[in-house]
């Protein structure tokens, strides 16, 4: 419960950082498009929806999967997650384009990899720790 919660803190929190800024230039950030998150509802479906896509892919890997595959699985999207935070910080810190859309902008938009990163290591920590092959509905 306290991981769901934590969740849940952390989008708003990000919704927050990605809507109270109004960019001077229109930026994509791989499929989001940051008209997508001019306001704050709409941030927080953008931000509520991407980790809720994140929670059902783990959580899909580790219902159909072999402890080794989902394990490997997990790894793979957490590495991922990983590069696209990292990616979004350097693209928007060294290309210049920080001042045209502004550091909480860039914090958000880093937040929300560093989010995807926190559901699949918690995921595939999950499978380390848990020894039948199936999740157990606590897990999630």
């Amino acid at each position: 419960m306290f991981y769901l919660a934590l969740l849940v803190i952390l989008a708003i929190i990000d919704a927050s950082l990605l809507a109270n800024q109004e960019p001077k230039s229109d930026v994509t950030l791989f499929v989001i498009n940051s008209t997508a998150v001019r306001t704050f509802p709409a941030a927080f479906l953008t931000v509520g929806g991407t980790v809720a896509i994140c929670l059902l892919v783990a959580y899909l890997i580790r219902r159909f999967l072999s402890r080794r595959l989902a394990y490997a699985a997990l790894l793979a999207c957490l590495t991922f997650s990983a590069y696209v935070a990292l990616q979004v910080f350097v693209y928007f810190t060294y290309s210049q384009r920080e001042e045209t859309l502004g550091m909480e902008f860039v914090a958000g938009a880093t937040l929300l990899g560093v989010i995807m990163m926190i559901v699949f290591g918690k995921e595939a920590y999950g499978v380390t720790r848990n020894r039948s092959s199936k999740p157990s509905p606590q897990h999630l």
